[in-house]
Parts: C-alpha cells; structure tokens; sequence
C-alpha cells in the first residue's frame, strides 16, 4: 500500500489507486517541502505524481469560513 513516508499514514480512496499505479518500486512519498524538511532535495526535472484532495469547507451567509460545528448551528 502506497504511504507517506513522513507520517507512514496510508493512502486512501482514488490516491491509493493513483498512487499503486506509479511505475515506483518503492510505495512511499512526499511532498517537496517534507522531502526539503527531512534534509532531502528533489533533483530537477522530477516529475510529481498527481494526488486528490477533498475538504469540506463551511460558510456562513456573509461567505466567512465557518467550523463545523458553527455551521451545525
């Protein structure tokens, strides 16, 4: 299973899937600010693998960003 290296989370839902299907032997990744963190470098003209993010995000009526739990209320 593909996983990040720096938290060793697993990957979920259609990242799982991007992720098992890049031609790497090795399932771990990051992004280029933990790899630079970590004292690593990322060799120029790497190419990134593409990933999903989904995020709910709340608003209140004068388009402010709300918590979920405010937006409950």
């Amino acid at each position: 299973m593909p996983r990040n290296y720096d938290s060793m989370n697993k990957y979920k839902g259609i990242n799982a899937l991007l992720l098992a299907l890049a031609p790497f032997p090795i399932p771990y990744f990051l992004t280029i600010k933990q790899a630079n963190d970590l004292g690593g470098k990322v060799e120029k003209g790497t190419k990134a693998e593409q990933i999903m993010y989904f995020n709910f995000v709340y608003k209140d009526k004068g388009g402010n960003n709300v918590t979920y739990e405010e937006a409950k209320k």
